[in-house]
């Protein structure tokens, strides 16, 4: 766990997120919520550094996750 307290979590699929999220909604109101909402999300972050005009270094990810 990191220090704000996220999961690192690789090679997740979007539809894993999306079952993930069904359950923790489902088992929200089994324990007697009137109203239950998880928001997931998916995104790819790139940097390109150049040096000399050239490219030194292309980084891609894709980060994701839930509230």
């Amino acid at each position: 766990m990191f220090a704000s307290g996220a999961l690192k979590v690789t090679e997740m699929s979007t539809e894993r997120l999306l079952e993930i999220a069904e359950k923790l909604v489902e088992e929200t109101m089994k324990r007697g919520a009137d109203q239950a909402q998880a928001s997931t999300f998916f995104t790819d972050s790139a940097l390109t550094r150049f040096a000399n005009s050239q490219i030194h270094q292309n980084v891609v990810r894709k980060v994701g996750g839930m509230i």
